[in-house]
């Protein structure tokens, strides 16, 4: 069981570094959180329904590229800024 559990944490690590550079990492069960989507295998940024509400101020920093709910990590400056409705 040990050589098993070990081979799926190795296949996942290695795919997370791989992936690429904009990538959460890898999808689980074809599933990402909101506003990725899941392309290769990856969970990766759905540019097309995720947008910081203009002219908001953000929350805080984003943390492992995440925010709380409803709101959404801006790579730029690395802040967390609530989403458009």
């Amino acid at each position: 069981m040990q050589p098993i559990l070990f081979t799926l944490l190795a296949g996942l690590v290695s795919l997370a570094a791989s992936g690429s550079p904009k990538a959460l990492g890898p999808c689980i069960l074809s599933r990402c959180p909101r506003g990725f989507l899941c392309s290769d295998e990856e969970c990766v940024p759905d540019a097309s329904q995720t947008k910081a509400r203009e002219g908001a101020l953000a929350i805080g920093p984003c943390v492992n590229q995440q925010c709380p709910d409803g709101h959404l990590c801006v790579s730029e400056d690395y802040k967390c800024y609530p989403m458009q409705e």
